[in-house]
């Protein structure tokens, strides 16, 4: 994922395809299933539909019981790696009123009749990755294509997605650590003031906060691994947190590596650039952000200093406190005065 999260999602896509098999396969079914994939064939899990992604039990795909099999009929959508399968991990309900109770799995050669993909995709990123709908019309499956018994579906489904979202976490660091790697890369390249925007402050901090983002997530997502390897009962747990908080610290960190990258120099060090105006004073001129910033302090700590000498007197160049007067005080000449720029 370090290198491109396209790539990484079509390998984790076949990852998540597998997991029934390996859970509810029989042999000769795993078998038929990863001789395909050794000889360098592709998979999909097909669970998601216009009508059902997280909600399990809202699959409307069917699958009618025949003799010697099934017919399926029904759309999948969003379905990653679709364009190049040549095993199809599909979701089907067996019952017509639905429910989780009839939702079933079925290993589907590509090439059986009845067949079709449908539109594809076309992401924002993450391209390399191909996503696209299935389309089952009248498509007859033998009885042998069914992983498990009837039924068994959500059961299978629940623990595929327990084993597979430390897999969505993983990516996720790699994500990260790529968007951190640049963004150190680009701080000890660009200089501004005369000196590299890695020496600056706030750079600094945001870099430190991307590390441990980016630290922390990867130390959860070993920790969810590590215990799926051990059995532990806690492994659902962790598995959960591990995507989540993975996920989470991706788009932190990336969001932090664009401002790094493309944020003005000005914005990154607090300094700003003076312009004298037509008054010969000179007033801050930065960007929007920390000229607003720098004006309102500005205001705020005047405002303040200006009512507290009115309240208490003034002290007098000999160290002594006189009276506050009552009559209004008179702009000194030539004062300058702070107006926001936008």
């Amino acid at each position: 994922a370090k290198g491109c999260a396209g790539v990484a999602t079509v390998c984790a896509a076949n990852s998540l395809a597998s997991f029934p098999v390996l859970i509810a396969g029989t042999d000769e079914q795993k078998k038929s299933y990863f001789d395909c994939l050794n000889e360098g064939g592709m998979s999909c899990f097909a669970l998601t539909e216009p009508g059902a992604g997280s909600d399990a039990g809202a699959v409307s795909c069917r699958a009618k019981k025949v003799d010697g099999g099934y017919v399926l009929n029904g759309t999948k959508c969003f379905i990653t790696n679709a364009p190049i399968a040549d095993k199809i991990t599909l979701f089907a309900n067996t019952r017509e009123s639905g429910g989780i109770r009839g939702l079933t799995v079925f290993s589907v050669d590509r090439n059986t009749k009845g067949i079709s993909i449908g539109k594809e995709e076309d992401k924002m990123g993450i391209r390399a990755s191909a996503t696209s709908e299935i389309i089952f019309d009248d498509c007859f499956v033998p009885a042998s294509a069914r992983l498990g018994r009837e039924g068994m579906g959500f059961r299978i489904a629940m623990e595929t997605l327990e084993k597979s979202r430390p897999v969505v976490g993983a990516i996720s660091v790699g994500i990260a650590q790529a968007a951190l790697e640049n963004a150190i890369h680009y701080a000890h390249q660009r200089k501004q003031f005369g000196q590299k925007i890695a020496s600056f402050e706030m750079v600094q901090q945001m870099i430190a906060d991307m590390v441990t983002k980016t630290e922390a997530a990867r130390a959860l997502v070993y920790k969810a691994c590590w215990l799926q390897m051990q059995g532990d009962k806690q492994a659902s747990l962790f598995s959960a947190m591990s995507k989540c908080f993975a996920s989470d610290a991706a788009m932190e960190v990336t969001t932090t590596a664009v401002q790094v990258t493309v944020c003005p120099a000005s914005a990154l060090t607090g300094r700003t650039h003076t312009r004298v105006n037509a008054r010969n004073h000179a007033r801050p001129h930065s960007t929007p952000s920390t000229g607003m910033a720098l004006s309102l302090r500005r205001f705020i700590h005047n405002s303040a200093r200006h009512t507290k000498n009115a309240a208490a007197g003034t002290q007098t160049s000999d160290g002594r406190m006189a009276a506050a007067s009552s009559a209004p005080a008179k702009p000194r000449p030539n004062q300058p005065s702070f107006r926001f720029i936008a």
